[in-house]
């Protein structure tokens, strides 16, 4: 369910999200997306996010106790859902700089309304950043000689090409020895999808990263991409990856 509303500098469309794991409280979420389109595409709650929040609803990515960044985060759900599953904290970013900060309104605004259900003892912030840059920012939450974050999400991030090299090198400086990138994205042109694929082979070949395939971990959401061009199938199709540093022994269970 979709609506809209107004909160301070900007007009919000809000989307209703149902969690699907038993015994999930709150069982819906009100969200706030940005109300206009942006060339960042921070309207939709994409397909990538939903699956990355059931993965963290139902544990198979590993929250409770650990420190998490979501860059990227538009809605900010995988890092709301990590929040009420008892992350330690939980950093959510997105695109904000001096003179535009429409993305971080509405992710602001989720942060506020989950953080009192959370369970005790949980901290978040919310973080403007540019892919690329000093990560200092990011990296501040977590506070002297922490080594990084244990959980990296992306969900919807990699269709982003020309920033795939800026995007895996924040990663890689804000992923503790032993943590792990979660990936969930869908090809938006099925017809290029080798080159959404470069970013695993980039994150191997230059930023010293193991990639692995969740192929049990795909699923099928095709209420946004509907063209009707034969390939909606394709572009509704989620895949699930993990980055992890080569040598830093993250490793993720299997579901």
């Amino acid at each position: 369910e979709c609506g809209a509303g107004d909160a301070g500098a900007g007009a919000f469309r809000s989307v209703s999200y149902e969690r699907s794991g038993p015994g999930a409280e709150p069982r819906v979420l009100e969200l706030s997306l940005v109300a206009a389109h942006h060339s960042l595409w921070g309207e939709h709650l994409w397909n990538a996010a939903r699956v990355l929040g059931e993965l963290v609803d139902d544990a198979t990515v590993g929250c409770r106790g650990s420190a998490v960044l979501e860059l990227g985060a538009g809605a900010g759900l995988p890092g709301l859902l990590a929040l009420l599953n008892g992350a330690s904290l939980v950093v959510t970013s997105d695109y904000g700089t001096e003179v535009d900060d429409s993305l971080l309104r509405p992710l602001r605004a989720n942060v506020e309304r989950v953080l009192p259900l959370c369970p005790p003892g949980v901290s978040s912030e919310v973080v403007p950043y540019v892919w690329g840059r000093d990560v200092a920012p990011l990296r501040a939450p977590l506070g002297a000689g922490a080594p990084g974050f244990d959980v990296v999400l992306l969900a919807d991030c990699i269709f982003n090409r020309s920033e795939h090299r800026r995007l895996l090198w924040s990663c890689r400086e804000c992923l503790a020895p032993g943590g792990l990138v979660w990936v969930t994205f869908s090809h938006h042109d099925p017809a290029k999808a080798s080159l959404d694929m470069e970013f695993f082979r980039i994150a191997e070949a230059e930023m010293g990263m193991v990639a692995t395939e969740h192929r049990h971990l795909q699923r099928q959401c095709v209420d946004i991409f509907v063209e009707n061009d034969g390939l909606d199938e394709q572009r509704g199709t989620v895949y699930v990856y993990t980055l992890a540093l080569r040598g830093g022994c993250g490793e993720a269970g299997e579901t």
